[in-house]
């Protein structure tokens, strides 16, 4: 028997095409009609050539991903071709797509609106309309113009998902590798989130510890926006993160269900970096949220490279500060007017913090921008706004460690932190954040005395300066021994402060003449190191300084042990050579006990103990750094500790 198989079946399949009927002119001239048939032709090809296109496409992907180094596995082919749909399925799903996307090449999708200063080439031709604006053009001042992109060329979109933004790391990348990849990661990222139960908890503590000391959420947006989408989640990750410092988030650090909580660094690593791979391949394009992310994750990066980290993320912010010009004056009718403001204070604040504590240059600089600060500080809530004033404070101090500048101390009066809470009406907040931004103040005067290298304690110079620096190391200590953590907010720049009264205390313990104060030096960097130990736990710059403290004192009790050692050994020789002609040992120690008990019994007492700190008063006149192990290496420690007291000298530590 013999059965026939068609070998056109997609041909038979197609219905029977209609009758073209001729256009108007052609049958009003009575002539044959060839313009609707060409028409009807050139339909059937385009298909069949956007189907060419998108096989090759399918082909030279199939063997950059399932076939590596060009050559397949002829092994495993049948056990392959098992997985793999049946091609023309797949090019059916993908022809639809693509055509999609070129269907929706027309839609434009609305941009807000960005600043082009006037040294920009383009803003130089798009200023000539200034007098007679076009739509979608209008004046921002005398140093640009505001140009809205809503008329510009779209971003592509393909199903599913949003195609990355110009930045993207996929922007060359062919469209279905770029949906591929983006896809895969797009899950990954937008998945790392707490369980419900543990993420509500987590913004609670948010909204209640760092929210009103710094609040760079926009509260209404963040409530408005889809649950679910990129930017909500993108929120929700940096609240997670600022939240997880705080010491009663440690219940709540659970990502999968039926999982015991991850540790606070393990679990700000994971969020950092989803937040960081969800900016970079362009799911969120909104720069208002990119700017709110980015300057959580500036603050509260953390790890050894966090300085780095930290400085990158705020410099994407700042960038998009100018883009949007929200450092200028704001344009009448602006939306959200007072969250603008709010914004650019946050950013301004995170670029004098990151200064400090990272040793960089800062990037927001007062001539550059076109708004009054102290109007912006003044519109904002108490607590915030007594931030911005003690930040103000460190404004000034930074310009003391401007290089070649000659000032060695700040210049006017430096105001009580008491003063300052009643200029800002802030004396109704509540005690931790009080407290939070009194340890931030001290921190700050400290750095307001900068210490000329090889300068000592007897070195004359403005002693107001120094004694408040000394006094500030002090007080620092004693808030965070005696307040308990749960009860601050843990900012990073708690450890920081923490980490200028152990310099301060390392530098005063090396470079006092007095015994008495040396031993006080002692015991301040011992506590220090203490607190420093228990931060240790949440930030890795902590962990570094009580580990560099923790070291120097071991050395120090070594060299004391031995000079202990050295004491007991002599006293029982000279009772050995007192007592020369007694007959036997016993004697000689019956005969020692009997003479000068006293004295024996403060001998056995005094014998060495490694934990033991190292007593000055006993040794006014001996300097026990000169008796370090030379393998300590001491001039490294004095580099990191004392150096630590220099804002320019933490840039060599990222």
């Amino acid at each position: 028997m013999v059965k026939f198989i068609n070998t056109n079946i997609d041909r038979i399949r197609k219905k029977r095409k209609d009758t073209v009927r001729a256009c108007e002119k052609c049958r009003t001239r009575k002539k044959r009609c060839s313009h609707r048939t060409q028409s009807a032709t050139i339909h059937e090809q385009t298909p069949a050539r956007s189907d060419t296109r998108t096989e090759n496409v399918l082909n030279s992907i199939t063997t950059s991903l399932l076939m590596p180094n060009g050559t397949g596995n002829i092994a495993g082919q049948k056990q392959d071709e098992q997985n793999v749909p049946q091609s023309g399925t797949f090019t059916v799903e993908i022809l639809t797509d693509l055509q999609e996307t070129e269907a929706n090449k027309t839609s434009i999708q609305p941009l807000e609106s960005r600043f082009i200063g006037y040294l920009n080439p383009e803003g130089i031709v798009r200023g000539t309309d200034l007098e007679c604006p076009r739509d979608g053009v209008s004046s921002a001042g005398k140093v640009g113009v505001w140009h809205s992109e809503r008329h510009d060329e779209s971003r592509r979109k393909i199903t599913g998902f949003r195609m990355p933004s110009p930045s993207s790391l996929f922007d060359d990348f062919p469209a279905v590798s770029q949906k591929t990849i983006v896809s895969i990661l797009k899950e990954e990222c937008l998945s790392c989130l707490p369980i419900p139960e543990c993420r509500e908890a987590l913004r609670n503590i948010y909204f209640q510890k760092i929210h009103p000391i710094f609040p760079v959420i926009n509260k209404d947006v963040f409530r408005r926006l889809a649950p679910g989408s990129p930017a909500s989640i993108l929120l929700e990750q940096g609240i997670c993160l600022a939240a997880s410092t705080d010491s009663n988030s440690t219940p709540y650090l659970v990502m999968t269900p039926n999982s015991t909580p991850l540790s606070l660094k393990q679990f700000g690593s994971r969020i950092f970096s989803a937040m960081r791979i969800t900016i970079e391949i362009g799911l969120v394009v909104d720069n208002l949220i990119l700017i709110q992310a980015l300057t959580l994750m500036s603050l509260f990066a953390n790890g050894r490279k966090s300085s780095q980290t930290s400085s990158l993320m705020l410099g994407q912010a700042v960038q998009y500060i100018h883009s949007l010009g929200l450092h200028m004056q704001e344009r009448d009718g602006e939306p959200d007017r007072d969250y603008a403001e709010t914004l650019f204070c946050c950013v301004w604040t995170i670029d004098r913090l990151n200064a400090a504590l990272h040793g960089r240059p800062v990037l927001m600089h007062e001539r550059d921008v076109g708004r009054s600060l102290q109007k912006c500080f003044d519109t904002q809530s108490p607590p915030f706004r007594l931030l911005l004033s003690v930040v103000g404070l460190l404004d000034r101090v930074i310009k003391l460690y401007y290089p070649l500048r000659a000032e060695m101390e700040l210049v006017g009066d430096f105001p009580l932190f008491e003063d300052l809470i009643n200029a800002c009406n802030a004396c109704q907040v509540s005690k931790g954040l009080l407290t939070t931004i009194e340890i931030l103040y001290y921190a700050i005067a400290i750095l307001s005395h900068r210490t000329k290298p090889g300068e000592s304690n007897s070195t004359p110079g403005s002693f107001a300066s120094r004694t408040r620096q000394i006094h500030a190391a002090e007080r620092i200590t004693a808030i965070v021994s005696h307040e308990p953590h749960e009860q601050l907010s843990l900012f990073p720049f708690i450890p920081y402060a923490v980490s200028l009264s152990l310099s301060v205390a390392y530098r005063e313990m090396r470079r006092s003449k007095v015994p008495m104060y040396r031993s006080r030096a002692q015991n301040a960097m011992e506590a220090n190191c203490h607190l420093l130990g228990s931060l240790g736990q949440i930030f890795w710059s902590a962990e570094a300084m009580a580990e560099f403290g923790n070291m120097t004192l071991k050395e120090l009790s070594r060299v004391y042990s031995n000079i202990t050692d050295t004491e007991v050994r002599n006293s029982q020789r000279e009772v050995f050579e007192t007592w020369s002609t007694t007959d036997s040992i016993q004697d000689i120690h019956l005969a020692s006990r009997l003479s000068n008990p006293d004295a024996y019994e403060q001998n056995l007492a005094s014998l060495p103990n490694e934990h033991n700190p190292f007593d000055f008063t006993e040794v006014p006149n001996l300097d026990p750094f000169q008796m370090f192990d030379p393998r300590f290496n001491l001039d490294s420690v004095d580099a990191y500790l004392d150096g630590y007291l220099d804002l320019g000298f933490q840039v060599h530590r990222g």
